[in-house]
């Protein structure tokens, strides 16, 4: 019988091809126009990572920062979900360290970042960050800006604009990750669904194509002009730039212990 106050393990398998922002930092070099084979290959990767989410949230367990630097990725593109990146050295711009804690304000929910709450919606607006980053081609969210002014952006619902080439109804479900009202998001089932539903017709998914599978974010009509329900950050940099947070060596990494918590305290620890 397992003690009350028994530790749960998680070892995390070590990809030789990093993680997903390093990754999407390759694919970049790459980028021309739009690619087919980086739809499906995104696709592929997201169904991946949702799978994963889904059983974390079916146990209760909430992640808190799922990001694209905390997906391990192999070769053939089979992913793993960890927690370790707040420890590497290289990713320090991505974190806002208040007193002893830090926080990846960039890809937290509103409600986590206004009144601590973390459930499986709150990931599930990270998700929604992460398809943000794939679609960037791994570009620091809201980047060019401060971790302070982050926070007060999404107090005031300014969020990240529709990534160039991105499909719409891609980026309407991100839209849909950020809704206010956690309980107005799509859970991480909801999300696999819709996911399936993009695989099927990726072919025929593209930046131009409307489509009812997913409704793009609301307009709101101010007479001849069509604004979005939503305000979208307004980047103040071209496409083409990207933070990179690369000035560390990537070699001889290290794997400190790291920590997802759930609702009942319980913890992974490695």
């Amino acid at each position: 019988m397992q003690p009350q106050n028994a530790l749960s393990l998680m070892i995390y398998e070590r990809l030789n091809d990093g993680d997903l922002h390093e990754y999407l930092l390759q694919r970049s070099t790459a980028i021309s126009l739009y690619q087919q084979r980086d739809l499906t290959d995104f696709l592929y990767i997201s169904i991946q990572i949702i799978s994963g989410m889904v059983y974390l949230a079916e146990k209760n367990f909430v992640h808190n920062d799922l990001s694209a630097k905390n997906i391990l990725i192999s070769e053939h593109m089979d992913i793993k979900i960890s927690n370790i990146a707040r420890y590497r050295p290289k990713y320090d711009a991505d974190y806002y360290k208040i007193a002893n804690r830090s926080l990846p304000v960039r890809w937290m929910a509103i409600e986590s970042l206004l009144s601590g709450i973390y459930t499986e919606m709150s990931d599930v607006w990270s998700f929604g960050v992460l398809l943000w980053e794939m679609f960037s081609y791994g570009i620091q969210p809201y980047y060019g800006r401060t971790n302070p002014e982050v926070i007060e952006m999404i107090r005031d619902r300014k969020l990240l604009t529709c990534p160039m080439n991105c499909p719409k109804r891609i980026y309407a479900l991100m839209c849909s990750c950020w809704e206010e009202l956690s309980e107005q998001r799509p859970t991480f089932t909801d999300l696999m669904k819709r996911f399936r539903q993009f695989e099927e017709k990726s072919g025929t998914l593209s930046s131009t194509t409307s489509s009812s599978l997913v409704d793009v974010p609301p307009v709101v009509n101010h007479g001849d002009i069509q604004t979005p329900k939503y305000r979208t950050f307004i980047s103040p940099l071209p496409p083409s730039s990207f933070v990179r947070n690369d000035t560390f060596s990537t070699s001889g990494r290290t794997a400190p212990q790291s920590v997802i918590a759930d609702k009942e305290g319980i913890r992974f620890e490695v």
